[in-house]
C-alpha cells in the first residue's frame, strides 16, 4: 500500500509537538466548568460523521516496551474505515506494521510481523471475522477521560483533585486544562487542550496514551489500496 511520506512526516511532527508543547496555564474555572467541557467533548466527537483520531502508547513486548502509533480514520457516511499502526522503534519508522481498510462491508487486512520477515494480505467478507478489530471511538475517548470523570464523581473517595487549572471559551470552543489528581494514593497529571474540532488529550497511563481527535476527512485525498494483493 502506497502511503505518502509527507502525510506520515507531518503526523509524527505534530505528535511530538503535542508531547513537547509548553503548558501555558492559567486558572479561570472550576470543577463544574470541567464537567461541562468533558460533556461537550464527548458530544462533539459523537456528532462527527467523518473524522480521524491518533494514539501513541506503549506496549510491553518481550523484555521491554514498544512505542506504538495508531491512526484511525472513519467515514460513517460511506462506510469506510482505515486503521494503521507503526512501531517507533523500527529503523524504517515509516513502515506500517498493520493496517485494516474497510469498504462496502469488506475488510482488507495487512500485517507485517515485528521482525519484518513476513507480510500477509487477508480479505474478510464476513463482518463477524473482523469487527473485533474495528476502532471503538467512544471507548478510547471514555478511557482517556476516565481519570477525570472518576475525580469528578463523589462516589470515588480515593480519587481527588490536587490542582485544577482550566480555561474554556464556550464561544470559540477553545480550551486548555491541566489537572493534578491523587488517584488511589498516586499523583497523576492529565491535560487536554485544543477546540471542539481538534481535541488533544494527554493521559498519564501508558495503555491509554496520547490521543488526538480531529474533525478531518482523511479520505478526501485517499488514493485507495491495491486490491490485487488480496486476490
Amino acid at each position: 500500500m502506497n502511503m505518502t511520506k509527507k502525510l506520515l512526516t507531518v503526523f509524527f511532527a505534530f505528535l511530538f509537538a503535542i508531547i513537547l508543547s509548553a503548558c501555558g496555564r492559567s486558572t479561570g474555572g472550576d470543577e463544574d466548568d470541567l464537567r461541562e467541557l468533558l460533556d461537550d467533548i464527548e458530544a462533539s466527537v459523537a456528532s462527527w460523521d467523518v473524522f480521524s483520531y491518533h494514539r501513541m502508547f506503549h506496549r510491553f513486548h518481550g523484555t521491554g516496551y514498544l512505542s506504538i502509533v495508531e491512526s484511525k480514520h472513519i467515514d460513517d457516511l460511506e462506510g469506510r474505515i482505515m486503521m494503521r499502526s507503526w512501531n517507533l522503534a523500527d529503523e524504517d519508522v515509516e513502515k506500517e506494521r498493520y493496517w485494516i481498510y474497510i469498504e462496502d462491508g469488506v475488510a482488507y487486512v495487512y500485517y507485517d510481523d515485528l521482525m519484518g520477515e513476513e507480510e500477509t494480505y487477508t480479505k474478510y467478507e464476513d463482518p463477524a471475522q473482523y469487527e473485533s478489530d474495528l476502532p471503538d471511538v467512544r471507548q478510547d475517548l471514555s478511557l482517556s477521560l476516565y481519570l477525570i470523570r472518576r475525580a469528578l464523581n463523589e462516589d470515588y473517595y480515593d480519587t481527588l483533585f490536587e490542582e485544577l487549572e482550566i480555561e474554556y471559551d464556550r464561544e470559540s470552543g477553545e480550551f486548555d486544562v491541566w489537572v493534578k489528581v491523587d488517584d488511589r494514593g498516586t499523583t497523576q497529571e492529565w491535560r487536554t487542550y485544543g477546540d471542539l474540532e481538534n481535541i488533544n488529550i494527554e493521559s498519564p497511563y501508558e495503555n491509554v496514551g496520547t490521543l488526538l481527535f480531529e474533525k478531518k476527512d482523511f479520505f478526501e485525498d485517499f488514493e485507495g489500496i491495491d486490491k490485487t494483493k488480496f486476490e
